[in-house]
Order: C-alpha cells, then structure tokens, then sequence
C-alpha cells in the first residue's frame, strides 16, 4: 500500500491535470501546422494530428532552425503516414514550463519551405524569425526514428483544429489527457516498490508475454547486476572545463619517444573508482536488443536521476554538430570533446544507445577521448550491437586510431553475446567472455555460470576432491565434472610447483580462478607461479576463466609500476608530467605494439622474465577466443557430441605425450 504521503501528492497531480487543456496542431497535407503559433500553459497537453502524407513533429532548437534540442531534451512523434484523411494516431506532449518551444517537421526539406510553428512565443523568439532563418536551409534534421519525450496514442477526437478542450468539462477528454503524463507517474511508483529487470521479466513469463529463456534469463541476471549497483551510485556534479585549458599545450619529449604524432589535449578528470561497469550487449538481428534494452530502461532504478536513449548514430551526429559550433564561436584549437562530454552528462547520468557502430572515419577519431569524457563525469553506458568490439570499425581508415576506444569499450563496459548456442547437454553457453573485470558484484555470478556450463552439475554436483602427485595430496576445493574452482589464494599463493599444475591439467578440463587481484613486481614469485600455471593449461588445451581486479595487461605489473620504469628510462619526460601519462596510457592500452618498449625497461629482473610475461598475456589472449572456449564443447554448431568426444581423445593423447 502507498504512503499517505505519496497518495496525497498523487491526488494533487490528478487534481492539477483535470484542468489541463489539450491543444490540438495539425500538421497539414499543405504541409504547414495548424495553427503554427499557440499559447499553453504548464499542464496542458499539445496533441499533434496529422494529414497526409508523411511528416513528423520534432521540438527544435530555437538558435539553430530544423535541428533537434540537445540529447536529453525535447520530443519527436517520428513519422506517421497516412494516405488519406488524419492519422490513426496522435503525439500528445504535456507542456512542462511556459518557455518559447520552436518545432518543425523533419521530412526532407519542409522545415526550410516553412513546416514550422512554435509554443509560448516572447519578443525575442517569434515564428517570423525562426521561419526566416530556416528558409536557408537545404534541409530538417530528423533525430531518428523512435519517438520520444510524448506519448503516441489512438486518435479518439477528431475535434477541429486549433480548438481547445477543457479536460474538466468532459471525463473521456479528461482521460485522454491523463494518459500521458500519469504513465511515467505509474512507472516511477512502480520502481519504487523494488524490483527492476529481472523481476520485470518474471512478471512477463508469468502473464505470458513472453516465454521464459535460460540463455536470455542469464543476460538478464546481468542486467539486475548493474540495476542493483545503480541503486547504490550516485553520479557526481558535473564539472564543466575551463576554455582557457582547452588550448593546446606544448608537446612533451617523452610523448615523442613513442612515436605519438596527435596534437596534445586538455586534460580530463580521472574515472571515478565507484563508476559501476556499463553494458556492451551485442547480437544477431533477432536476438532480443531491443527487447532487452526497454527492459532495462524503464526499470531503472529511482537513484538515476537523468537518462538518455538514443540511437548511436543520431547521437554521432548531434556530437559533431556541437563540435562543429564550438570551433566556429572559439576557434579551431579548442579540444572541444570535453565541452560537449559535459553537456551530454548534464542530461544522462546513464546513456543508452540503440546500435552502436562506427563506419565513419571522423567518429573513429573521436570515439575514445569522448568515452574517457563521459566516464570521467560519471555516466554509465549501455549500448547494442550487431558486432563484437573487436569487430568494429574493421578495415576503416586509420583503424589503429580507433583501437584505443575498442580497449575503452572492453575494459569499462561487460561485452556480452545475446545470440543462443544451442549446446547438446541443455545448458546455454554464459552470454560474457571468460575473463571479468573487476571484482564487482557480477564477478561471482560470471564465475557460477561457467562453472555450471564447464561442469556438469546435474549428473556431478559441486564437491571437494583430492588430487595426488609424488605422495603429495592437492586438495580441490570445487569440482563438477572435469571443471575445477580455485580461489587466487588456494591455486597460487599456497605454494605449488609446475607438476602440480601439470597434473590438475591432466585431471581436469577447465579452470575457474576467482579473485585474481592485480600483482606488483614486489611479488614477483606469485606472478611467476600464475605464469607457470597458465603455460600448463595453455599447453594442455584446457580452459580457463577468470575474475580478476585488474585488466590482463595489469595482472602481473602495475600501471603505477610501468610508468615509473619508463620515467626513469626517459628522465626528460619529466618536465610534462601530464603528457607524460598520457604516454604511459598509450603503451598500457596497447601492450602488444610497445612490447619491446617494456621487454627493455627495468621491470623486469631478465630477458627471459621479460618474455614469460609477454608469453603469457599472448596466451591469455588466444585462450579468451571464441574458438578456443567453444573448441570440444559439444556445440550443435561446432558438430554436436562428436566435437565433444574428438576433442576429449586429441587432449588425452596430449596429456600421455606429457608424462
């Protein structure tokens, strides 16, 4: 039962809505709207009719005519077509404040021929004006398809246009008009009782509007994961840049040594250390993006206090189009990324985007400073994708420009696989990778999927076991099947040697290894023993999953470690220590290309200790592909049971050849 509080302010919202008026604007097969120019006040309700043939409605940005308000604002009908008399539907809007709204339809070039109108004109914003500016223009700019910031509803009142009608004097006019605003009404109370996606989902099942999926159930329990850690966060304010930081400073000698040619940017703050991890969803056609990402959207949780979807390309070109404004009113030096970053966050503390791609070359140069921007002011990311990270952007030009966003994508945000294998013995595959980062709160979850799918826990539940090698006994501490689970501690710190390991790899076929904490030089013994460990499954073919607190470039050294060492190799580079680590940054990101850069730093105690490190994030790597994890798993599309058993016989003639 509701608060008495909360029904009080309820009652007062319904009280203040039956005297809202609703307004209605005809957007006409002479394509004008009628009539272009109205007075409303707080409450009242703009129902947009439409005529043949195609036209939309879209609220504008009053200083640039045919272009939509900012991300976050505003609303768009999308197109409604009719083919004779009015649209079925109408878009209805509740006015929110009586400032000036300018709007237009985004069909093709009838804002420039004067499809224009505008809300609670003044002095200094008339329709005169906006229609005269617009008039050179070639063309509207249409802000996707899905509609936004209205509600498009059946048209049950065909009442003349321009007329008003008073929602207190006729009870169905009165509901018509309620519809709109007292479904977000209805959504925020609903969110408040608790709950979020996967409670959504169950009540979904359970009505029968949609069929219960394990393999979609899985992706949706990450959903809950993050809903529950945005309940918990709270965005920080956001810090707008100075423009005297945004001139370009002097290049650093050190930034020279690596061979970096971009020109040197304004700094931006650090990623805040709370920032929950985003979403990275990709799949098939088919595969239930959209489905998913409605779920999650309108479930979010209360502690959100602003969000955003939008479709990514739509977003790109809002992006540029600020961009583009910035350097004409400041100049061309002005690092202009960290500007627009700050007015994006403004409007989403979370920002959901609907196909994330990139096959333009002036988004690829962009992409990674302007995710580091939006992280660092806090907004989390969610985004689907018909393509894994690793597949975007593929043969575009300058493509290892845009290999650092990819890294950005990879280490901030969970890429998951929504497209369903079917697997012989019943248990979908786990949606993520094989490795997470960092140890949240989806870590033991990631570690508990695999483990049921490497395992066999229906014919083989979870137990201890005891392993022996030279009279010595290993005890196993988890084991379903031919899959073992170690805590960090229990595999590694607890001292073990190499036959050891080489006899767990021949007792077992894969690996969970949870709680991997990020090692420093200083323990240069653990992370030889890891290394050790990792050869032996990499060479025993077995698999391997992890939960580690830091990324795999840093598990054996440190990021602090690493720029220290470069530091005192280029002692120069000192004299601009913020290019400095930038520098650093870049070699992190890319451990593979500055390989030898690191190999001869005095991280490492020799040659052969620098290559044992290298050895082992190039295995580490191959061991996260699609193919080595799916390899001997029984896959229908990998061959069935027959995959299964081949690869079972090629890794035991492996492991005899061993001994």
């Amino acid at each position: 039962m509701l608060p008495l509080k909360r029904l009080l302010v309820a009652a007062a919202v319904m009280v203040s809505m039956t005297e809202a008026e609703t307004i209605k604007i005809t957007a006409q097969s002479d394509n004008t709207f009628n009539p272009n120019s109205v007075t409303a006040k707080k409450g009242d309700i703009l129902e947009f009719h439409f005529q043949p043939r195609n036209h939309s409605v879209v609220a504008g940005d009053y200083k640039y005519p045919c272009s939509p308000l900012p991300i976050g604002s505003g609303f768009f009908s999308g197109f409604l077509d009719v083919e004779s008399g009015e649209a079925d539907k109408v878009f209805r809007v509740t006015v929110n404040n009586t400032d000036p709204i300018a709007f237009y339809s985004s069909q093709g070039d009838e804002c420039p021929k004067g499809m224009v109108g505008i809300v609670n004109p003044n002095d200094k914003k008339t329709l005169d004006d906006y229609k005269k500016r617009a008039s050179g223009l070639a063309r509207g700019v249409t802000p996707g398809k899905t509609a936004y910031g209205g509600d498009v509803a059946g048209n049950k009142s065909p009442t003349p246009t321009g007329s008003r009608d008073t929602d207190k004097k006729d009870d169905k006019s009165a509901s018509g008009a309620l519809r709109a605003p007292l479904l977000p009404l209805a959504i925020a109370f609903g969110a408040s009782q608790g709950g979020g996606p996967l409670a959504e989902y169950d009540r979904r099942v359970d009505t029968g509007l949609l069929r219960n999926d394990e393999h979609q159930r899985g992706i949706i329990e990450s959903l809950q994961n993050l809903y529950n850690e945005l309940r918990n966060y709270h965005a920080p304010r956001v810090t707008h840049p100075s423009l005297g930081l945004s001139k370009p400073a002097r290049k650093s000698v050190f930034s020279s040594i690596f061979g970096s040619s971009h020109k040197t940017q304004c700094a931006i703050g650090d990623i805040p250390d709370d920032l929950p991890r985003g979403l990275y969803l990709y799949g098939d056609v088919g595969s239930g993006k959209t489905m998913l990402m409605d779920l999650f959207y309108d479930t979010l949780p209360d502690s959100v206090k602003t969000k955003t979807r939008i479709h990514f390309h739509n977003f790109m070109q809002d992006i540029h189009k600020r961009l583009h404004r910035l350097k004409m009113e400041h100049g061309t030096d002005v690092d202009a990324v960290p500007f627009v970053a700050a007015d994006i966050a403004e409007h989403g503390n979370v920002i959901c985007f609907d196909e994330f791609q990139c096959t333009d070359v002036a988004d690829a140069m962009i992409l990674r400073r302007l995710l580091e921007c939006l992280m660092s002011q806090g907004v989390v990311l969610v985004t689907t994708s018909n393509r894994h990270p690793d597949d975007l952007y593929k043969n575009g030009i300058q493509r290892d420009s845009f290999i650092p966003a990819i890294n950005i994508l990879k280490s901030r945000l969970h890429v998951i696989n929504l497209d369903s294998p079917t697997d012989y013995r019943k248990i979908p595959r786990p949606p993520s990778g094989v490795y997470h980062t960092p140890l949240d709160g989806h870590a033991k979850s990631h570690a508990e999927k695999w483990f049921r799918f490497l395992g066999d826990c229906s014919d083989n539940p979870p137990h201890s076991e005891t392993q022996k090698v030279w009279g010595r006994e290993i005890y196993v501490p988890r084991v379903s099947g031919r899959c073992a689970w170690f805590t960090f501690d229990e595999l590694i710190r607890q001292p073990k040697s190499a036959a050891d390991y080489l006899e767990l790899v021949r007792a077992y076929d894969a690996f969970i290894i949870t709680e991997v904490p990020g090692l420093t030089i200083r323990e240069r013994d653990l992370a030889r023993r890891f290394i050790t460990f990792i050869d032996a499954v990499y060479e025993g073919n077995a698999k391997l999953v992890l939960t580690t607190e830091k990324p795999l470039t840093e598990l054996f050294v440190s990021r602090d470690e690493i720029a220290e060492s470069l530091l005192k190799n280029n002692p120069q580079s000192a004299v601009q220590e913020e290019a400095g680590v930038a520098a650093v940054r870049e070699v992190m990101e890319d451990v593979d290309r500055h390989a030898e850069q690191l190999k001869d730093s005095n991280l490492f105690a020799g040659e052969e200790e620098a290559f044992a490190f290298m050895r082992a994030l190039s295995r580490l790597k191959h061991m996260e592909s699609k193919e080595w994890v799916e390899r001997g798993m029984g896959l229908e599309g990998q061959g069935g049971k027959a995959d299964r058993d081949n690869w079972s016989k090629t890794r035991s003639r492996q492991m005899e050849d061993s001994m």
